[in-house]
């Protein structure tokens, strides 16, 4: 996979608004949380805590400009109409599909 390198490259050339893959930036923090002391001689680490604000701006850049859709009325209006059911009926409904299995 080349550490996401083809990923990294479509999303910096990416105009936002995107929908980037989550589990790139949070495999990044966690490589930086994990390899990267938070004290170092005694000190906060700055380094590591600027990588980690870079990574979490770096997400927050394609949430910053909103979607702009066209609406498509025979799009819209049956999903307007969608009657929500509650968590009894849901838990029903799912029973019927695919019963508990007796252990």
């Amino acid at each position: 996979n080349n550490n996401f390198r083809t990923l990294r490259k479509i999303l910096s050339e990416a105009d936002p608004p995107c929908i980037p893959y989550v589990g790139l930036f949070m495999s990044d923090l966690t490589f930086v949380s994990e390899c990267n002391p938070t004290v170092l001689n005694g000190m906060i680490n700055f380094v590591k805590c600027t990588q980690i604000n870079n990574i979490i701006n770096r997400l927050r850049l394609y949430q910053q400009q909103p979607y702009h859709f066209e609406v498509v009325p025979s799009i819209v209006t049956p999903l307007q109409q969608l009657v929500a059911l509650d968590e009894e009926t849901l838990y029903e409904m799912s029973l019927n599909i695919e019963p508990k299995k007796n252990k």
